[in-house]
């Protein structure tokens, strides 16, 4: 393992307690990787590939393939279909051994793609799902995204979408509301920031009523004041609890504006890795944050890490 997952793996093992019972996130120890023979599944085979060999984590690969029904030579079409799977697994553990990569295990196995991915990384303990975001054609794109999304919103882990053609990522960029899930994909961001060696930008969106209010009344103008200082506190707050964590403090930036917007906009291209949570602490929390991460996930050119939050290591959220 390289010094730099080494020296990651040390601050892990200081910091997995956390404060107050609440587990820290971590880099990834058991990923799986899920593969469907298109380019964007190449790529994210070598995303992964490269995140275990820098981390030290463990990879398993996870191809689903499904049955089509017909009157007509059922066993001949069944026997093809897994066969053809199985040369996908193949192929792209081929492609991960020739990067120097190892694969630790493979799984085959016949369902919905989104519900075998989910199965498979409960039933091994995954850490984190690694796969494409989308195909370079339109009807590409609509079958991955609804796949990548489908895991995105039920996975009790952290998902890895991955897009675009640039990797390792050139920055971190971190989506911040003070929720939960928010928090793990700063700590998860800035690790790995830090395993990359690259700058990280924590980010949160202050959305403000129009100016005007601020211009009719004076004491509501003195309330949006003392809301945007709250937002730039807390964030402010995040940054030094992330330096004090890991040793690698983010830039920390106060956007006004929209939340998915103002993340997009602080990511740029897709040299960026972007973070977020999947989901706000409350019930109209959860339904916005929802809406930005899906927002965002469906818009970055890059690759998108979201989050769905850890629990308190004594069971409760």
């Amino acid at each position: 393992m390289p010094d730099k997952g080494e020296e990651l793996l040390r601050d892990m093992e200081q910091t997995r307690g956390g404060e107050g019972g609440r587990e820290v996130g971590r880099l990834p120890e058991k990923v799986l990787l899920a593969v469907d023979g298109s380019k964007d599944s190449e790529f994210a085979a070598r995303v992964a590939a490269d995140l275990c060999r820098r981390s030290g984590a463990e990879l398993q690969i996870v191809h689903a393939w499904q049955y089509i029904h017909s009157p007509h030579l059922q066993a001949y079409i069944r026997s093809e279909l897994e066969r053809w799977g199985r040369e996908i697994l193949d192929a792209q553990v081929k492609l991960i051994e020739e990067a120097g990569g190892r694969v630790a295990k493979t799984h085959l196995v016949m369902g919905r793609a989104s519900e075998v991915i989910l199965h498979v990384a409960g039933e091994i303990g995954a850490d984190l799902i690694v796969l494409g975001g989308r195909g370079t054609n339109p009807i590409e794109r609509l079958l991955l995204g609804s796949v990548s999304e489908g895991v995105v919103y039920h996975a009790t882990q952290p998902v890895l979408v991955v897009r675009g053609d640039r990797w390792p990522p050139g920055r971190v960029v971190v989506g911040d509301d003070g929720s939960e899930p928010a928090r793990e994909a700063a700590e998860i961001g800035t690790l790995f920031a830090k395993l990359f060696g690259v700058e990280e930008v924590l980010i949160r969106a202050h959305h403000g009523p129009p100016s005007r209010i601020r211009d009719v009344n004076a004491e509501a103008a003195r309330g949006l004041d003392e809301a945007r200082r709250h937002d730039e506190e807390g964030l402010l707050r995040r940054a030094e609890e992330l330096g004090e964590l890991f040793g690698f403090r983010p830039k920390a930036t106060l956007a006004d504006g929209e939340p998915a917007a103002a993340i997009l906009a602080a990511a740029g291209g897709e040299e960026t890795l972007i973070a977020v949570g999947s989901r706000g602490s409350g019930g109209v929390r959860r339904a916005m944050l929802g809406s930005v991460s899906t927002k965002v996930l469906r818009a970055a050119r890059g690759p998108v890490l979201v989050c769905p939050g850890r629990r308190n290591l004594s069971g409760n959220p």
